[in-house]
């Protein structure tokens, strides 16, 4: 009576600790997915995804304004002035 409760008891505890592992393992894999600042990591990607926006149209507008001035110092050498 004594050696079954004893197995039991060990049994228990046997398939507590191999429950625990994976717990812990997910545990730290979601510290790992966590942002800067305790921001979760999908707001951390469309921050990004929006600067990496932002610079993309703010180098189009560089160019343009770029391209804009040269074709303008061109005009003014083949106008003469």
């Amino acid at each position: 009576m004594m050696a079954d409760a004893l197995n039991i008891t060990l049994f228990a505890l046997f398939v507590l600790a191999v429950a625990a592992i994976p717990l812990a393992v997910l545990r730290q894999s979601l510290r790992q997915t966590r942002g800067t600042f305790g921001r979760s990591y999908g707001n951390v990607v469309n921050d990004m995804l929006q600067q990496s926006a932002r610079r993309s149209e703010l180098l189009v507008r560089l160019v343009e304004a770029r391209e804009s001035r040269i074709a303008r110092q061109e005009r003014r050498v083949e106008g003469g002035r």
